[in-house]
């Protein structure tokens, strides 16, 4: 078999090795943000002081609550409709290949506070967080195709695929936990350490016209690593709070375990290294997250939140070299209605930071596209100690259009949803 039509066939398998890091919504490129109801209900929580999910988002606010316990539950789904446009063959009609998997992502949150001291902890996903499923193919199995189809080793020249199919789900669950300080009034301060351990499956399959059959594989990629998170708060008066959060990078090495192939599918992985135990690097990057909030009126507090993702300094074995750093800006507006009723409105810009004439596999397998989000949301407090949150929240991306290995355009785009349910107790 010629290494070209290698390289060919087991792109399908080999683009799957990092794609899960963009099924999830609101983020950078690799790192995600939305954890809880009340993000999806804000968009903005770098500088919030309610609720337990701030162990994940500001630490140091908790020593702006009262005193006692914080437990959180929440629970996302994600409605996730990826979109390639393309022309089948060379002046051929131009075809629509997506997926509309949903996935379903937890967070748990935990606040302890006691006069001057406080203790957070957190469980979260922040990178993955589902599946994706091409179940007619896309762009790369195009590319495929037309690279077997011009091969010139005879056992593979003029073969065409068929019955396509590419299948994975990913996870980065990150474990943080650590302890605040109050200094006075205006200053609080909170650090801890994060572990975050990632996992992925990949599944891909092909029918073929060669004589060589079918292209299977299946394998699962893992990788551990430690980081650790400060936060900083400045409250100069009772209305207004200024809000840092820094997220140190996490080291992160993929080992690869694999599963199943066919003979073909077999031959192909070990062609480019995807073999049992073989490695790569895609760090989780370092995150800068500044916030304000405001208490405009008795009843309305405006909210703003910055974040800032540091794509360009981790180790992503060179592709680092491709990316700008990605950021997002987002405006909330938080109105109680009664003392236990509230709704919540914002607004936030993505900017990812990649163009698409420079995605690899795995952003041409989930585009990696500039972003606008609308949010929305209702919180009620069923008793004093237990409150309920629900949150909405749409993505409209801009898409983007680069030329595949045959030269033809490509466009990619998508439309993501979630709808979020959060339950908060206190004692």
């Amino acid at each position: 078999m010629g290494k070209k039509a290698c390289v060919s066939i087991v792109t399908a398998l080999v683009m799957l090795v990092g794609v899960f890091s963009q099924t999830a919504l609101a983020g950078g490129i690799e790192n995600k943000q939305n954890w809880s109801a009340r993000y999806i209900a804000t968009g903005s929580r770098n500088a919030a002081t309610d609720g337990p999910d701030i162990a994940a988002y500001n630490p140091a606010g908790i020593m702006y609550q009262q005193d006692g316990i914080g437990l959180g539950l929440d629970v996302h789904y994600i409605w996730k409709d990826y979109e390639h446009k393309y022309t089948k063959f060379p002046g051929g009609p131009v075809v629509t290949r997506d997926q509309d998997e949903p996935s379903i992502i937890p967070g748990l949150f935990a606040t302890y506070k006691s006069g001057p001291w406080g203790v957070f902890g957190s469980i979260t996903n922040n990178c993955g967080g589902g599946s994706v499923k091409f179940d007619s193919g896309n762009t790369i199995t195009n590319e495929i195709g037309a690279s077997l189809f011009l091969d010139p080793n005879p056992l593979i020249n003029g073969t065409l695929l068929s019955n396509e199919k590419i299948e994975a789900d990913s996870f980065y669950v990150t474990y943080a936990v650590g302890g605040a300080y109050r200094f006075n009034e205006m200053f609080s301060m909170a650090a801890g350490i994060r572990y975050v351990d990632a996992t992925k499956d990949v599944e891909a399959f092909a029918n073929t016209t060669s004589p060589l059959g079918a292209v299977f594989g299946s394998y699962d990629e893992e990788a551990d690593g430690w980081g650790w998170v400060a936060s900083l708060n400045f409250k100069p008066r009772e209305d207004l709070l200024f809000a840092v959060r820094y997220e140190s990078k996490v080291e992160l090495e993929f080992e690869t375990t694999v599963q199943d192939t066919t003979l073909l599918g077999a031959g192909v992985l070990g062609a480019l290294g995807k073999t049992q135990g073989a490695k790569y690097d895609r760090d989780l990057p370092a995150v800068l997250g500044l916030g304000i909030s405001w208490d405009a009126m008795d009843r309305l507090n405006l909210n703003t939140s910055f974040t800032y993702y540091l794509e360009e300094n981790a180790d992503w074995d060179g592709e680092e070299d491709l990316v700008d750093n990605s950021w997002d800006l987002a405006v909330s507006a938080t109105y109680s209605f009664m003392d236990n009723l509230r709704g919540s409105i914002g607004y936030m810009y993505t900017d990812v930071g990649m163009d698409a004439e420079d995605f690899g596999l795995v952003e041409k397998m989930s585009p990696a596209l500039d972003a606008h989000s609308f949010f929305c949301g209702l919180g009620y407090d069923v008793r004093k100690n237990i409150t309920i949150d629900l949150g909405v929240m749409t993505n409209f991306y801009d898409e983007q259009t680069a030329l595949d290995a045959m030269g033809n355009p490509v466009t990619y785009d998508k439309q993501n949803n979630a709808v979020a349910l959060g339950v908060a107790f206190r004692f």
